[in-house]
């Protein structure tokens, strides 16, 4: 096999692990019968000017896609170990970016100021995507597998034959890789440019989200604020996503309100799916029997409050959990999901009126679990599993992520000016309105007892456009 050319690499371990999965790479490639491409490979291939053979331009691109997915995922896992490597020596001074060295920055400030300062911090990563950047969620889980690999094989206790195990799984996956398509060969639309971005919510942020927690209370902890003082105080790490993709219609004439409609159902849909698995996997591990743990007076009148509010669904329930409070509460808070389910797998999304209204109806019934687990002294149970419920809760609401609805302001100015028209019968000229004059009329208009404008007003193209897509947003407001 040939070996990656290291002069121009810049560590040893870098080169090593490019060069593992790259040679990998070309024994699939061989055993597709495809090696007259191994010489177009980056960093090992020799590639002759006057080559003479007969290639595949999609196989090419191909080829190179997942040649730069290899280096890319190679760099992350090489960054991830670096940060790992320089935690363990505490080397804070090249951290202090992240958890250890910021906390290590405030260790002397007043701890009470601290806990002021943590609760008004709020972190919204935004979710951008191109249509030239979407990746098909297959391509995705592909990916992601790839690197849990890379990651599995940083492990020193495999054996010889489990370390080669590890390799096959890697052939495996480029395998499938090789034969599935890297890239579209239709220009993607807006819905593939969704299903992207949701790939991340499903399938990485809920895992993430726990273990980025469990290293914000370490940290804390370490500068002298206590796990109890942190639950007491309710101290999260606020985290609240965005995202444009079905909202940025900017120059975008596809993100139509149809599409705006579907992004904002798909996103709740999600939202509530990934929370009914997360309380489905809790209650399995809440097995506590009520004759071995005192029980909490407010979770038990919660307790017969649901189950005379949600009679007609209780044989959705699929055990009988009545000696055991905290499963059987964690089940009846299921049974209040605004969602239909069968044989305990999510179906679709299903209002009906003793249904949840919104997220902050959870987290106040999870709340009252919280107490209760804190009355039966079950602290450890509190710290990782019902924390982790909360933070996926706060975290995603019923909605998922907050949707930018982003929009060129001539675009607007347009929109009002039409509607105007249509109100005035072309009296006023709105466009050539100082913006005094402009603040002036519309604060008139907002003040006045009827409406502005409502859904079935008579205006025509854009105008209508914007109030079909301001309606759909006014019926689609959720936390």
């Amino acid at each position: 096999m040939q070996k990656i050319k290291s002069q121009k690499l810049p560590s040893l371990k870098f080169i090593n692990d490019l060069n593992s999965l790259i040679v990998q790479f070309q024994e699939v490639l061989k055993s597709t019968n495809n090696k007259q491409y191994i010489k177009y490979l980056p960093w090992v291939g020799k590639l002759h000017e006057n080559s003479k053979d007969e290639i595949n331009k999609d196989k090419l691109f191909q080829l190179l896609s997942i040649s730069f997915q290899i280096l890319n995922m190679v760099e992350e896992n090489i960054a991830v170990q670096y940060r790992r490597k320089l935690e363990i020596n505490n080397d804070i001074e090249k951290l202090q970016y992240l958890f250890p060295g910021v906390f290590n920055q405030i260790k002397n400030y007043d701890k009470n100021k601290i806990i002021d300062g943590l609760k008004k911090i709020y972190i919204e990563p935004v979710l951008t995507a191109h249509p030239t950047e979407a990746k098909r969620t297959t391509i995705l889980e592909h990916h992601r597998d790839l690197y849990l690999l890379l990651v599995k094989k940083e492990n020193p206790i495999w054996t010889k034959i489990e370390r080669e195990q590890i390799d096959n799984e890697i052939r495996s996956i480029l395998e499938r890789l090789w034969f599935t398509g890297e890239i579209y060969l239709e220009k993607p639309n807006v819905i593939s440019e969704l299903n992207s971005i949701l790939h991340y919510f499903n399938n990485v942020f809920p895992n993430v989200l726990p273990t980025l927690d469990q290293r914000f209370r370490y940290y804390l902890q370490q500068i002298g604020i206590s796990e109890n003082e942190i639950i007491t105080n309710n101290i999260f790490l606020n985290i609240k996503f965005g995202s444009w993709v079905g909202g940025d219609r900017d120059g975008h004439p596809f993100v139509t309100p149809e599409v705006t409609k579907y992004t904002l159902m798909e996103m709740r849909k999600n939202a509530l799916r990934i929370i009914f698995s997360t309380l489905n996997n809790t209650a399995k591990k809440l097995s506590h029997s009520n004759n071995l743990t005192p029980i909490y007076d407010e979770l038990n009148n919660k307790i017969i409050e649901y189950k005379n509010l949600l009679q007609s669904r209780l044989n959705s329930i699929p055990y009988n959990n009545t000696n055991e409070a905290f499963r059987e509460f964690i089940n009846l808070i299921i049974l209040r999901l605004p969602i239909k389910y069968e044989q305990n797998k999510f179906v679709e999304l299903y209002d009906f009126p003793e249904a949840y209204k919104n997220s902050n109806e959870l987290i106040n019934d999870l709340n009252i679990m919280l107490k209760a687990l804190k009355f039966a002294n079950s602290h450890n149970v509190i710290i990782n599993e019902i924390r982790n419920l909360l933070v996926i809760v706060k975290t995603f609401g019923f909605h998922l992520a907050k949707l930018d609805i982003r929009q060129n302001s001539a675009y607007h100015e347009n929109v009002i000016d039409l509607i105007i028209k249509t109100i005035y019968s072309n009296l006023i000229d709105y466009k050539k309105l100082s913006d005094v004059e402009k603040c002036r009329f519309l604060q008139n208009e907002l003040e006045q007892i009827r409406p502005f404008t409502n859904i079935n007003y008579p205006v025509k193209d854009v105008a209508k456009t914007q109030l079909e897509l301001m309606d759909i947003l006014y019926n689609h407001i959720i936390i």
